[in-house]
């Protein structure tokens, strides 16, 4: 079977999307437990921002990946 870049970018994208949802989860719990530090709280977003980011992107190209 042939190399299908757009798949490896999909599979690539939704792997980091789950690591970013990973890593929210546990800062979320940190932050309700009163773990975190305080310059950790506005990352939460970032990192789910991130997650969305790359779970958009992992479906656009899958979709390519269709199209070839």
């Amino acid at each position: 079977m042939a190399f299908n870049s757009a798949t490896y970018y999909a599979n690539k994208s939704s792997r980091e999307a789950w690591e970013s949802l990973k890593a929210a989860r546990e800062l979320k719990a940190r932050i309700e437990s009163g773990t975190a530090y305080d310059w950790e709280i506005p990352r939460l977003e970032y990192h789910v921002k991130i997650a969305r980011l790359r779970m958009r992107s992992s479906v656009n190209m899958r979709r390519i990946a269709k199209m070839k």
